[in-house]
């Protein structure tokens, strides 16, 4: 849910004129990131020397075009698809709890009957949609 909303968020910039990049794939990172500033999104998320897992976001107008084009990165970059890259697993959690600086008590404040994994996406999704506001 946080990418798709990125790319949403991304597109949406992009249709109105209002992106911070001159690039889409940028500004999906800034979007996912909640960052305006590259250096920060790229720290955040991009990939770095030791990364051994990475999410593809791949956009297009039709299923079959977007799972083309992924069956093509996946031949050059010699990667495996494996959607579980995207599932928050304990380790993921804590990260993403410090990276975009999510405390206990904003879990606690949007918890309501929510599991752990669906209060994080809620505040990192909230996180993605306040930088649209910010401009």
């Amino acid at each position: 849910q946080h990418l798709y909303f990125a790319v949403l968020n991304a597109l949406k910039a992009f249709k109105n004129g209002e992106n911070i990049s001159k690039n889409l794939a940028m500004e999906m990172l800034l979007y996912a990131s909640a960052q305006r500033q590259i250096h920060k999104a790229m720290n955040m998320l991009g990939i770095k020397q030791n990364t051994c897992e990475v999410a593809v976001v791949v956009v297009g107008e039709n299923r079959n075009g977007v799972e083309s084009t992924l069956d093509n990165v996946l031949m050059v970059v010699g990667g495996k698809r494996d959607d579980k890259v995207l599932e928050l697993t304990p380790e993921k959690i804590a990260k993403v709890r410090r990276v975009f600086e999510i405390s206990d008590a904003e879990i606690e404040a949007v918890a309501d009957g929510k599991t752990l994994e669906e209060a994080i996406t809620d505040l990192v999704i909230e996180r993605v949609a306040l930088l649209a506001t910010e401009r």
